[in-house]
């Protein structure tokens, strides 16, 4: 593996140190400033002078200490980037653009132009952008790209990864509709039990796709991290208070809520199965328009499309 050679942290820290200097010179020009301006307002108020070319001066300070602090911040956020990037890499050789993007929601483009800047940086070493195949690949010192062997075995790798991960999200979400199921079993009214037939439908769907498509994991993590858990909460609580057999305020209005927002949540759940088909929607939509065109194009559709 290439690893050590590809990071400067040398680099990182230096335009971290720069990054915080400038936010504090920017800072504490603009506080300047601030504290400048009030003095000559009430110097100007009191002995009744204008002190227009002062204020001006000041203002320049205002001028410059915003800057100092766009400049800090817009560095800051690179850096914060970079080791969102370098966590995402991890032990790979070659990694695609298209995964960086996925997992920080931000375009092919703007990862390409951020990555050639930072590698412009010294963040990255003995590192290149290949834009033909969009993909990030890291090189030895003598700027040799890894082998076909290396790849196969970083993809593999990833593949049994993946795969295990999955298992194990799978594993840990059957185990929640089988908590789930229990708590229907438990529970007496029938439009809840509607609802949580509907919750468990639809959640046994989203695990079927991530198990075919581990890729889509990612997709699931807030799912499982907390929506899930949160639903089965309120499961076990409405439970709770159907088991007191008394009609009272507190008691009524808050299972009554909690049925609401099932309601909520039933929608919910089938928004997060319909967007782990949101990829797939757009290849198949492209692949219609392609197709289209090329039967327009060899004049066999008869003028239909």
């Amino acid at each position: 593996m290439y690893k050590p050679e590809n990071f400067s942290k040398k680099s990182v820290l230096i335009n971290s140190f720069l990054s915080k200097f400038l936010k504090i010179i920017g800072w504490g020009l603009v506080g300047l400033f601030t504290l400048s301006a009030l003095v000559l307002s009430t110097i100007s108020i009191i002995i009744g002078w204008a002190v227009i070319l002062p204020i001006q001066v000041c203002a320049l300070f205002l001028i410059i200490g915003g800057v100092c602090i766009f400049k800090g911040k817009r560095l800051g956020d690179q850096i914060s980037r970079y080791k969102k990037y370098c966590t995402i890499i991890s032990n790979k050789n070659i990694i695609p653009v298209e995964l960086i993007a996925e997992s920080t929601s931000k375009s092919l483009k703007f990862i390409i132009k951020d990555v050639q800047k930072m590698i412009d940086k010294n963040y990255f070493i003995n590192t290149y952008i290949d834009k033909r195949n969009n993909q990030i690949v890291l090189t030895n010192e003598d700027g040799v790209p890894p082998t076909y062997e290396d790849v196969v075995y970083e993809v593999e790798e990833d593949e049994v990864e993946n795969s295990n991960e999955a298992d194990m999200i799978i594993k840990k979400g059957m185990d929640y509709l089988r908590q789930i199921k229990e708590a229907n079993e438990n529970i007496k009214s029938e439009s809840m039990c509607k609802k949580i037939i509907q919750v468990e439908d639809v959640t046994s769907k989203i695990f079927d796709v991530v198990k075919h498509d581990p890729s889509k994991l990612i997709q699931i993590q807030k799912f499982m991290d907390y929506y899930i858990p949160t639903t089965l909460k309120l499961l076990n609580s409405y439970h709770t208070l159907e088991e007191q057999g008394i009609d009272r305020e507190n008691i009524t209005t808050t299972m009554e809520s909690i049925e609401s927002t099932m309601s909520t949540i039933v929608v919910a759940f089938e928004n997060q199965l319909d967007s782990l088909f949101e990829d797939e929607a757009i290849d198949i939509s492209t692949d219609i328009t392609v197709l289209e065109n090329m039967l327009v194009q060899e004049g066999l559709t008869g003028g239909k499309f």
